[in-house]
């Protein structure tokens, strides 16, 4: 009997010399950046097909006990790497890790084998062009484009996690594809999510998103397109005295004038 032909390795390449990649990592998680990538790396190597699925419970439940660090940072670092290109952002929509580059570099392992190299895995979904829904196209659902719904699409990967979770703390709620195409110009040099929510939490607080209603926060392209995560904006005089409502009506107050 024949053993059965695999598509595992139980080693890869470690290269001494790092690209952008570890160092951009490093820099927002230290060694958290550092050892998620490689650990990633390790599950891919064992993983049948070197695609990993973790769209089950079962499957995040182990992806995150193998990382050794909280779930919010592996998440975000997955992420990370999906909007540099390191991992297939498609792919990772529906939460499948498949990074083309590991796969290069154990080429010559499978030149050995009977089994070929593993090729990337086919979508299970894709994007109708002409009305950008995410429809199945599984032959066997019975799901039609018509039913799908929008929280549908967003699973998908219409628009990535941490961008949904932007929008859920950005305050002025405004044209959320151009917020969205703004978002992927930055290409990944976008800092963590949780520097962005602080930012906008710190933001929510100054004396120009609260005057006149909150009329002057920009709209979350804007705010995007300018790196405003960075503004140092100083805090309402009395934000942490009193409620955020009742400093908007204290501003309200400040622009009534009497009718003529």
């Amino acid at each position: 009997m024949t053993r059965p032909r695999k598509q595992e390795v139980d080693y890869f390449p470690h290269y001494c010399e790092h690209g952008k990649v570890i160092y951009i990592l490093e820099n927002y998680w230290g060694n958290d950046g550092y050892a998620v990538f490689y650990k990633l790396i390790e599950l891919l190597a064992k993983t049948e097909g070197h695609c990993y699925n973790c769209s089950t419970d079962e499957g995040r439940e182990y992806l995150f006990s193998k990382m050794g660090a909280p779930q919010e940072t592996v998440t975000a670092i997955i992420e990370k790497l999906a909007a540099m290109g390191v991992i297939d952002e498609p792919l990772w929509g529906e939460r499948r890790i498949w990074m083309q580059s590991f796969v290069d570099s154990i080429s010559l392992v499978y030149g050995r084998r009977a089994a070929g190299l593993p090729i990337k895995p086919a979508l299970l979904h894709t994007e109708n062009p002409l009305n950008g829904i995410n429809v199945n196209i599984n032959p066997q659902s019975k799901v039609k484009e018509s039913k799908v719904k929008e929280s549908k699409v967003n699973t998908l990967g219409r628009y990535s996690a941490e961008f949904e979770t932007f929008w859920k703390a950005y305050p002025r709620k405004v044209k959320k594809d151009k917020a969205w195409e703004a978002w992927k110009k930055r290409n990944g040099t976008m800092p963590p999510i949780e520097i962005i929510v602080t930012a906008i939490e710190r933001q929510k607080k100054c004396s120009q998103w609260i005057r006149d209603g909150g009329q002057y926060i920009p709209h979350p392209a804007t705010w995007i397109n300018g790196g405003q995560w960075m503004d140092e904006e100083e805090a309402h005089p009395m934000s942490g005295k009193v409620s955020d409502k009742t400093i908007q009506n204290m501003e309200m107050l400040k622009e009534w004038r009497p009718p003529l």
